[in-house]
């Protein structure tokens, strides 16, 4: 169970990291919206 919650965790970081690339500067709401609820899921599973 620990490894699919270290996967899942990596999975939403790279997804952050590509909507971090989408918001332009923070400038457009939703990829600027999934890139922090992604960044924060990648800290909660890993700390469960």
């Amino acid at each position: 169970m620990y490894w699919f919650s270290l996967i899942l965790a990596g999975l939403f970081e790279v997804g952050g990291i590509i909507n971090l690339k989408l918001t332009e500067g923070f400038t457009k709401l939703k990829p600027t919206i999934f890139f922090i609820l992604s960044l924060c899921l990648s800290f909660f599973f890993p700390s469960h």
